[in-house]
C-alpha cells in the first residue's frame, strides 16, 4: 500500500497508523461492518463428548509423564531429554489437533504413543519391562478405537453420498 501512495507522509503513516487507516487517495479509512450479534457466532466448536474425554485422560496422562521428565530429566543422557522434550510438544500438539478434530490426529497420536514407548524402553532400565508397553498400549487405545470409530462414520456418510 505505501508504494501505491503518492505522497512521502502517507507512505509514513501506513506504517505509523492504526489498522484500517489508509489515505484519502487509496479510498480513506477501511471500517468493519457491524455484526449482528443475536445471530453472530465467534466460535463454534461442537467437539464431541467422546473426544473431550479422550483429551482430558491425555492431558492427564501428559502431566504426569511431563512432572516425571521435570524431577528426573537431568539424570537421563542429553539426547534423551531432547528427544522426551519434543515427545511432549508433539503431545500437546495433538491435543489441539484433537479437539480440531483434524483427520489425521489419531493417527499422530498413535505414532507418538508408540515412540514414547520406544523411548521409554530405552530409558526405563528399572521399571518391568512388562509394565511399560501395556501402560503406553492402554494410552495408545482410546486413539486407536476413536480411529476406527471415525473411520466408519467416514465411510458410512460415503456410502450415503
Amino acid at each position: 500500500m505505501a508504494r501505491r501512495c503518492d505522497k512521502w507522509k502517507d507512505k509514513m503513516r501506513v506504517f505509523l497508523s492504526p489498522p484500517g487507516w489508509r489515505p484519502a487517495a487509496l479510498g480513506g479509512p477501511v471500517v468493519p461492518s457491524a455484526q449482528d450479534r443475536s445471530t453472530y457466532r465467534k466460535f463454534d466448536n461442537a467437539v464431541p463428548r467422546s473426544t473431550n474425554v479422550l483429551v482430558v485422560g491425555q492431558f492427564l496422562l501428559l502431566l504426569a509423564v511431563t512432572t516425571y521428565f521435570l524431577f528426573l530429566g537431568d539424570t537421563q543422557p542429553r539426547w534423551a531429554q531432547w528427544a522426551v522434550a519434543a515427545v511432549i510438544v508433539w503431545w500437546v500438539m495433538n491435543l489441539g489437533l484433537l479437539l480440531d478434530e483434524v483427520r489425521w490426529a489419531h493417527v499422530s497420536e498413535i505414532v507418538r504413543a508408540l515412540v514414547l514407548m520406544a523411548l521409554t524402553l530405552l530409558l526405563a532400565t528399572d521399571l518391568p519391562q512388562i509394565l511399560v508397553p501395556c501402560v503406553i498400549g492402554m494410552m495408545a487405545l482410546p486413539n486407536v478405537l476413536a480411529l476406527t470409530r471415525h473411520r466408519s462414520g467416514m465411510q458410512a456418510t460415503r456410502d450415503t453420498v
